[in-house]
């Protein structure tokens, strides 16, 4: 084959928008290959990791009963304290035998999983979060947890707004009203995290804005 000029114009453009789909096809999956570095910071890259969704309608914002299988997951990869020690799954053992998100944790560390879309918030949003969680192992607590970050999109933070259980064996129902208290708060994103070593099943997640 003769590489014209307008063919490798052609193979470059075709290179590249293969290159941009699967990078946005990564985000849309919620996958991190390298802990050290990441193309979103990049241009043009960082056009598609704004995960913000600009002032959101009272309602319902999250509701998640890992039920369905989903090409695109609701929750990112775990990040974890001590790499390599936790692991995500889906159960059969869910709330009223429904199917759940499992978290295995093998370290006395915490683990967290973050819902993939930050929402932008104001002072005097008020907000409810809800789900059910069972917890099994030595010392494990569970936590519905929600981070709060600046103008820059840095942590200010990762747990401001939370509610945990530590009861084993037996599904418990976590709920929480808060309120956005400053203007320094400009997102929040919802969390799933654990603390100790153990087994962690979630289920029937809700995340609503009231006003």
């Amino acid at each position: 084959m003769k590489f014209t000029s307008k063919n490798i114009i052609f193979i470059s453009i075709t290179l590249l928008l293969i290159i941009f789909f699967g990078y946005w096809l990564k985000l849309q999956r919620g996958l991190d290959f390298f802990d050290s570095f990441s193309l979103s910071g990049y241009f043009p890259f960082k056009y598609l990791s704004d995960n913000n969704i600009e002032s959101p309608e009272k309602g319902i914002l999250i509701s998640e009963d890992f039920d369905k299988k989903r090409l695109f997951k609701s929750f990112s990869e775990l990040w974890m304290k001590e790499k390599g020690t936790a692991k995500k799954a889906y159960s059969s053992d869910g709330y009223k035998g429904s199917r759940c998100f499992l978290v295995i944790n093998s370290s006395s560390g915490s683990w967290a999983s973050s819902y993939r879309k930050k929402f932008k918030v104001k002072k005097g949003d008020h907000f409810y979060i809800e789900g059910f969680t069972k917890i099994t192992g030595h010392t494990p607590h569970a936590y519905l947890s929600v981070a709060a970050f600046d103008k820059n999109d840095d942590a200010i933070n990762w747990n401001y707004f939370r509610k945990g259980a530590d009861k084993k064996g037996k599904w418990i129902q976590i709920d929480k009203h808060f309120i956005i208290p400053n203007e320094n708060i400009k997102s929040i994103n919802f969390r799933l995290v654990g603390v100790g070593k153990g087994e962690y099943l979630f289920d029937n997640i809700l995340f609503c804005k009231l006003n």
